[in-house]
């Protein structure tokens, strides 16, 4: 009966290593960059710029940031 309960804990502890293995994601060396240049738009004197923010953990948003020159 131990015999048993040891084979199940094995095969139940290599089949939760292997599910970690293979559903991981790819970090590729560190956190996702965005390489691609911020857009502009000018309105009435003023730049419109989106800036792409990484915030770390896989989450990133893009800022809204307005430029006036006066």
């Amino acid at each position: 009966m131990t015999k048993l309960i040891f084979a199940l804990g094995l095969l139940t502890s290599l089949a939760i290593f292997a599910i970690a293995v293979i559903g991981a994601p790819a970090t590729h060396g560190g956190a996702a960059r965005k390489t691609a240049p911020p857009k502009m738009a000018t309105t009435g004197g003023c730049s419109v710029e989106e800036l792409p923010l990484d915030e770390g953990y896989g989450v990133s948003r893009t800022v809204v940031r307005r430029k006036c020159t006066q």
